[in-house]
């Protein structure tokens, strides 16, 4: 083969996968977390969410992000979710998404050491100010972090 046909052959296969791309998968690998980090921490274990955007409104998908940071001088184990964030029951966040089946794993985390996970969800509440539980660390343990989030009118 020339080298002119592989180089064409790469450039449609690059189009291809660009077209065939919606765009939103930057959005959640890559979100812009304009937030200010709410955190808590509790037995070492520092609990920090996020939440993209920043002021979302009624209908908006919203990215929740946490990080658990083991905070302590020695290795830490952790049971926590890894198919979403767990929340209180709310009127705030919707889940109109299909996730795992799988619900915790159990981590030892070293000091210094990290686990994020991401979760969408869709703002549901009139605009207004809220407060979501959100849990990362599986309980009984007490480590969550109440959310603050101020939804405002659809745009």
């Amino acid at each position: 083969m020339s080298h002119a046909i592989l180089t064409r052959g790469a450039a449609l296969l690059l189009l291809g996968a660009a077209a065939c791309s919606d765009g939103q998968a930057d959005a959640i690998t890559a979100p812009n977390f304009s937030a200010t980090p709410v955190e808590r921490t509790a037995d070492g274990i520092q609990h920090r969410v996020t939440l993209d955007p920043a002021r979302p409104a009624t209908g908006d998908t919203v990215v929740v992000r946490s990080v658990l940071v083991n905070r302590g001088a020695a290795p830490a184990r952790v049971e926590h979710v890894v198919c979403g964030l767990d929340y209180d029951r709310n009127p705030v966040l919707a889940d109109p998404f299909i996730h795992c089946a799988a619900y915790s794993v159990t981590s030892t985390l070293a000091p210094g050491d990290s686990i994020v996970q991401q979760d969408r969800r869709v703002i549901a509440a009139p605009a207004g100010t809220y407060t979501v539980r959100v849990r990362h660390v599986v309980p009984p343990s007490d480590v969550y972090v109440d959310l603050p989030i101020t939804v405002s009118a659809r745009r």
